[in-house]
């Protein structure tokens, strides 16, 4: 939670006090933590989007990159040890390129692999701020 969210969480802890319901609760935390990682896909676009120390203006590479980035951790999310021969497939790129991709998620601490290559699985690191 940032400081700039601190006035929206308290009032969300008093009216779920005052209603007596959970929800209010849980839908404001929600609301930020999808502020959080959209706020952290961006920042991960940013430094994506640059190679060799040379910044690329093309739209369609940024947002391939993101949408790669997102199928990798929806897939990954419903499926920990799923392969990056399957995570191709389903992005419609290379196993060259997962690998890639995955690093970079990795270099970032949005991704880490738990236990070996083989028999491992792939977790999605929470962002706390």
């Amino acid at each position: 939670m940032l400081k700039e969210d601190k006035a929206e969480y308290i009032q969300a802890l008093i009216d779920t006090r005052d209603s007596e319901d959970l929800n209010v609760f849980l839908d404001c935390m929600a609301r930020h933590h999808c502020q959080h990682l959209q706020a952290d896909i961006d920042q991960f676009i940013r430094s994506t989007s640059e190679e060799g120390g040379q910044k690329t203006t093309q739209k369609t590479t940024r947002k391939t990159t993101l949408k790669t980035a997102i199928i990798i951790l929806e897939a990954i999310k419903n499926e920990p040890t799923i392969s990056r021969t399957k995570l191709a497939e389903q992005c419609g790129i290379t196993p060259d390129g997962i690998k890639w991709q995955m690093k970079k998620l990795q270099e970032r601490g949005v991704l880490k692999r738990v236990g070996p290559d083989k028999g491992g699985h792939w977790e999605i690191i929470e962002v706390v701020k």
